[in-house]
This record gives C-alpha cells, sequence and structure tokens, in this order.
C-alpha cells in the first residue's frame, strides 16, 4: 500500500512490482488480500464494478476466474485472429471509451501467471494502457503488480516476459 500511497504523491512513481513464489506457496491468497485492500481503500462501493480501484487479469480463461479477474485479452481489448495474437491495434473510439471509463479510478492492476505472458503481450499491455489513460510513462503510470514462478510454464509460441520490453514494444508496433 506504501507504493501506491508514493504513486499519488506529487512526482510521484508508479511501482512495478513482481512477487515470485512456486506452486502452492499463497501466491493467489496474497493477490485476494492486496486486492481487496485496496478496494477497500481507494474504492467507491457504490460503483466498484463500474469503476474499480483495482483490475486483475491473467494469460489464460482458468487462472482469471481463480482470482476474480478477466484475461488479458478481453481486460485490455487485444485481438487475437485466427487463433493466434493479432498486431496491435487502437481501440475503436466505443472501445477506448468504456475502457477510460472503467479505468478511471484504478491504482492497481494485478496480472497473475506472468510465466505465461509473452514479452509481446507485455508491451501490447503497456501500449493499451498509455493509449487508455492517455499518459507516455510506461504502463499509463498505473502500478503493476505481477505474480508468478517463471520456472513454472512459459508462454505458448512466444518469447518470455523478461525479454527485452524495447524491443518488445517494436516487435509488437510492426506486427
Amino acid at each position: 500500500m506504501t507504493s501506491i500511497e508514493e504513486s499519488e504523491k506529487p512526482g510521484g512513481k508508479p511501482s512495478f512490482i513482481y512477487c515470485s513464489g512456486t506452486a502452492g506457496v499463497g501466491k493467489t491468497f496474497v493477490i485476494d488480500c492486496i486486492a481487496d485492500a485496496v478496494q477497500l481503500k481507494y474504492g467507491d462501493d457504490s460503483d466498484a464494478s463500474s469503476k474499480p480501484a483495482v483490475l486483475l487479469g491473467a494469460p489464460t480463461a482458468l487462472t482469471a476466474i481463480l482470482i476474480r479477474g478477466q484475461t488479458l485479452h478481453s481486460l485490455f481489448g487485444i485481438q487475437v485472429k485466427n487463433g493466434t495474437e493479432a498486431g496491435y491495434e487502437p481501440l475503436r473510439d466505443d472501445q477506448r471509451d468504456l475502457r477510460r471509463s472503467l479505468f478511471a479510478k484504478i491504482k492497481v492492476i494485478i496480472i497473475d501467471e506472468i510465466s505465461m505472458c509473452g514479452a509481446v503481450m507485455l508491451a501490447k499491455i503497456n501500449n493499451r494502457l498509455r493509449e487508455i489513460k492517455i499518459h507516455n510513462q510506461q504502463f499509463g503510470a498505473v502500478n503493476i503488480v505481477v505474480f508468478g514462478d517463471m520456472l513454472q510454464l512459459p508462454p505458448v509460441q512466444a518469447l518470455p516476459v523478461f525479454t527485452d520490453v524495447l524491443i518488445s514494444t517494436q516487435i509488437a508496433v510492426n506486427i
């Protein structure tokens, strides 16, 4: 919570946090605790579902369900065509406006199973958050907390997330 509070101060910078642990150590429990604490402190009960303080995402539907979140593709409006990743495409005006409303009060985005997220996908998330938040800082100046175990499942047909993000961003833009 201190990281979020610091990012809210004038001149504050967002945090990018990686939480690692092997299977069964309680990462999902920690995700639940962080999400609940952020929503309790920064959220508004009257519009918690339409303008939450925290969003949760994961690369697969099963993992997203386990953390009460959405798939990364759905959350960020990232297209899949013919069963494969499409190149980065800006959102249509209506979709952009919808996400700007949804992301209006976001303090933190939590991503689980980061080892299954490819570097290009992470670059697309970065680009999408910049587009939604109208901010050129990394990830649209949103606090990002990722969870996972880099020794577990790698991304399918993609470079690992720890590949140079600048290279991945260029790849995502050029696909």
